[in-house]
């Protein structure tokens, strides 16, 4: 398995970790927490981190709205 692909199945993990969450959670912090708390973080790096919270936070919910 090259590098790439090892990178991309670690993005597909933690995006799946969200979307296992995320319905489940009151803000974006508690969908963080519930993340941090089982290292679901490691799986991407630093800097990613609220980015891609932030994102799948308002396109998940903003489904929702009227």
């Amino acid at each position: 398995m090259g590098m790439s692909s090892y990178v991309m199945d670690c993005e597909e993990k933690f995006m799946d970790e969200v979307a296992a969450r995320i319905g489940q959670c009151e803000s974006v912090s508690e969908l963080g927490d519930s993340l941090l708390k089982d290292g679901c973080f490691n799986l991407i790096p630093d800097h990613l981190h609220m980015e891609i919270l932030d994102e799948c936070w308002y396109e998940y919910w903003s489904a929702y709205a009227s």
